[in-house]
């Protein structure tokens, strides 16, 4: 594991990448609106960041811009917990089991796939 940048570094980084990741969440999620959209968002963002910590796991600039920055703002929680809370369990369940399920298998998956780049 690397050392974290110092905040003076890590800031702009994080920034800018996270304004990029979050349009770009927005072009995802528009062209595949509702809960469909954001589990592909999350599921994609799982294994782009299992491919970056396989690769560079050593490259602290990479991981805060590409990383916490651009993956942190196109995935996110909260679209995913709206669109659970708003399905009765079942559905609720099945949604969420699929996304952290998924999430942890294409992580893994990404991580291989990092590794032999």
């Amino acid at each position: 594991m690397t050392e974290p940048l110092p905040l003076r570094q890590a800031l702009p980084l994080v920034a800018a990448g996270g304004a990029a990741g979050a349009l770009a969440r927005l072009g995802a999620t528009q062209a595949v609106p509702g809960a469909a959209g954001v589990l592909a968002v999350n599921l994609l963002g799982c294994l782009l960041l299992g491919v970056l910590v396989g690769a560079r796991r050593d490259d602290a600039r990479l991981r805060a811009f590409a990383g916490t920055g651009v993956l942190g703002g196109f995935t996110t929680m909260s679209a995913l917990a709206v669109d659970a809370a708003e399905r009765s369990p079942g559905p609720a369940l099945a949604l969420l089991g699929a996304s952290v399920a998924g999430g942890v298998l294409l992580v893994r998956l990404g991580r291989r796939l990092g590794a032999r780049a």
